[in-house]
């Protein structure tokens, strides 16, 4: 589920806003069903000189990874289309002052791929800020970062420890002085894993992988594509009970083989030989 956080804070002679809202990823997006347009609630003066928005969105990669190392995660890299995809749907926000994940009837992946991405995972973090005075770049990439860092959902999506490319932009809306920042995280389809099952074996297999549920008839082959490391929970129909439920990490490309032992016993092998990546196909 999405939530909408809130964060005001008041100084002496200038006010400032920040609103938040995040879209997260294991595969697909998760996004809100509508969009928020965003006016000034007074006619004040402009705020003052636009800040170097490159540099708020060079700060911001730079923090998020600060954050990750605080966390022992490897930084995110910044990547060509995750960071137009970004550009793009800051400039849409600003332009319109549209607000959400959906504001351009998109959604996450959507720009993403528009873009040229192709994802395995896409997460977006957004969100629009206002003061009544000037703001440096180093001010507005620190505001968005900490706001960010301190929401659950936009705190999960920077430390996402599959997630390994970022592409970040800020725009400025000219009618209501708001500025919007997008960031953007992905894992591109090309570091998928493949786990590649063969039953060999006279019985149906059922296995579990992300808590779905497959089952493998005799003599058939099933190739799955994981945007994340996960656990293979084998569900042996005989033998030992104690042993019925075999779990097995997936961290890499894997391939296994169910077949019978010489007693008669299901087994469970490393297929070190195949190379091969087919889909659901019969052997």
């Amino acid at each position: 589920m999405l939530s909408l956080d809130r964060v005001s804070r008041v100084r002496i002679g200038s006010f400032v806003m920040v609103v938040l809202m995040a879209s997260a990823a294991g595969g697909q997006s998760l996004h809100e069903t509508s969009a928020t347009t965003v006016s000034r609630v007074s006619q004040s003066s402009s705020a003052g000189p636009v800040p170097d928005l490159r540099e708020t969105a060079r700060l911001i990669v730079q923090g998020t990874n600060a954050f990750r190392t605080e966390h022992d995660l490897p930084g995110v890299a910044e990547n060509e289309a995750l960071q137009k995809a970004a550009s793009y749907f800051a400039g849409f926000m600003a332009e319109t002052d549209k607000y959400g994940h959906t504001a351009d009837d998109k959604t996450p992946s959507d720009r993403a791929r528009e873009h040229g991405y192709q994802p395995c995972i896409v997460a977006e973090n957004i969100a629009w800020q206002y003061s009544s005075r000037p703001l440096t770049a180093r001010e507005l990439a620190d505001r968005f970062v900490d706001g960010w860092e301190h929401s659950e959902e936009h705190r999960h999506n920077m430390l996402d420890p599959d997630v390994t490319e970022t592409g970040v932009a800020a725009a400025h809306s000219d009618k209501t002085d708001h500025y919007y920042a997008v960031q953007m995280f992905g894992r591109p389809k090309s570091l998928s894993l493949h786990l590649r099952l063969t039953n060999r074996s006279d019985t149906m297999i059922d296995y579990e992988l992300d808590d779905h549920h497959f089952s493998l008839p005799s003599e058939y082959v099933r190739t799955h594509e994981l945007c994340r490391p996960t656990e293979l929970v084998v569900h042996i129909p005989d033998g030992d009970p104690e042993r019925r439920v075999q779990t097995i990490p997936i961290k890499a490309d894997a391939s296994y083989i169910f077949d019978r032992a010489g007693n008669g016993e299901l087994r469970i092998l490393p297929d070190t030989l195949s190379t091969s990546k087919p889909q659901a196909q019969r052997r």
